[in-house]
């Protein structure tokens, strides 16, 4: 709908000790291919990214969202990502 947003926050799992990674928020209308709508790093800190993405251009029509990890080259059975509590809201919350 119209003023729609998606929302959540990303983060590191708490037991990642060596958590490191580069996340995109994304969405398709089609299968095989994708739009980034937002691009962070996020470090096991104890802190998370909030995200806040205006969802304009995308009124009234299907679209799904994912997101997306880049755990890069080195050792990453500890960069394990979570994404928290994603939801497309309204101008009513």
């Amino acid at each position: 709908p119209p003023g729609a947003m998606l929302t959540g926050r990303i983060g590191c799992t708490e037991a990642a000790v060596n958590c490191a990674f580069r996340w995109e928020i994304r969405a398709s209308e089609t299968p095989g291919s994708h739009l980034v709508l937002a691009t962070g790093q996020q470090v096991l800190d104890g802190q998370v990214d909030v995200f806040e993405i205006p969802l304009v251009g995308f009124e009234g029509r299907p679209v799904a969202f994912g997101l997306h990890l880049d755990v890069g080259e080195a050792y990453s059975s500890h960069d394990v990502g979570v994404w928290v509590a994603p939801a497309v809201v309204t101008g009513g919350g």
